[in-house]
């Protein structure tokens, strides 16, 4: 019988794993997951900072005199970005566990005011955690490749993950 697990959006589903793979199944995919979400933070994160952002993750636009008022105090028109605080605070990554229910405080970090909306303001979190199709490819590469190499190795990441709960 195969076994699922629901990660977010992501369902996986092994099928026919014999031997010490099968056993350590959602120890190799948890760390896999890790990986993939430390390979968006590092590799697609920092894109949504840019010009180009704007297009290519449908940002909601910005009204003329924001954007006046955020090039005359602070020199640059970069999406998501007014003093610059939320770039920085962006950069920091701290989990504290992820779970089949999905990850928590992925990035902790962020000032209150980038959660809050008024009226049509837009929504800085949706902006930020939007994905690309090719940034899902590539998010789906890296979570692949990096299942398989640890069904490999299943016996040290089970391990692993075991002095991480007992510690």
């Amino acid at each position: 019988m195969p076994e699922i697990s629901h990660y977010g959006n992501v369902v996986l589903v092994q099928t026919d794993m014999p031997g010490e793979g099968g056993k350590n199944w959602r120890a190799c995919v948890k760390e896999a997951v890790w990986h993939s979400l430390k390979f968006w933070h590092r590799d697609i994160m920092p894109k949504h900072f840019t010009k180009a952002a704007e297009a290519e993750y449908g940002y909601q636009k910005r009204t003329a005199s924001y954007m006046v008022r955020k090039a005359k105090r602070f020199h640059h028109q970069r999406p998501l970005e007014f003093t610059g605080r939320t770039k920085a605070a962006a950069g920091f990554f701290k989990s504290r566990g992820i779970t089949e229910r999905g990850g928590k405080g992925v990035m902790t970090m962020l000032p209150k005011y980038f959660y809050q909306r008024r009226g049509a303001a837009p929504d800085k979190v949706r902006e930020l955690t939007a994905l690309s199709e090719s940034d899902t490819r590539d998010m789906a590469d890296v979570l692949e490749e990096r299942i398989q190499d640890n069904l490999e190795h299943a016996e040290e990441i089970a391990k692993l993950n075991t002095m991480e709960v007992s510690a």
